[in-house]
């Protein structure tokens, strides 16, 4: 029995080592919805650290307003990723998004609190999170490696931006 010596002989040249490239922990897909599932945490707690933080959230867009943008682009993505080849983990997460944010909506109708308004704002996040998924990559283009920390930089940014919007418009 032969013994292969290449011992990433099933992956595609980004994701195996030989040519300088490196083997991920994550698939993208999987790191995507780490990235998702970790700005769904991570927003609503940030905006509800201070006083001050819970009044910029009453200046934004209503709540229903952001659960519906979120439960529009989490059911584009669970549908439009469906039959993609994925690890079962990423789908899951996706449609449990899409559920979360269409209960979110129809909650945040009669529901006008502060941490409403913030899980309305990590839905919208955690969303936008998951945008890069609807892109077609092919698993031997060079920029599939980027895809994951790109998307954790933007959604940086998106958070950092609505905040300067908020202060802004307090200030203002």
């Amino acid at each position: 029995m032969r013994v292969s010596s290449r011992e990433n002989d099933d992956f595609p040249p980004p994701l195996s080592t030989e040519r300088g490239g490196f083997r991920p922990r994550l698939l993208p897909a999987t790191a995507l919805s780490l990235i998702s599932a970790l700005s769904l945490a991570a927003v609503p707690i940030l905006f509800q650290l201070t006083p001050e933080m819970r009044l910029l959230l009453r200046f934004w867009l209503p709540a229903w307003a952001l659960f519906l943008t979120a439960t529009a682009l989490a059911w584009i993505v669970a549908w439009s990723c469906r039959r993609r080849p994925a690890l079962l983990w990423p789908k899951r997460w996706t449609l449990a998004l899409a559920l979360f944010s269409t209960l979110g909506a129809a909650a945040s109708f009669w529901l006008d609190l502060p941490f409403v308004r913030a899980l309305s704002l990590g839905a919208l996040v955690s969303s936008l999170a998951l945008l890069p998924r609807l892109f077609r990559i092919r698993p031997d283009d060079p920029l599939l490696r980027w895809i994951p920390l790109v998307t954790l930089l933007a959604i940086i940014l998106v958070v950092a931006l609505i905040w300067l919007l908020t202060v802004s418009g307090l200030a203002g």
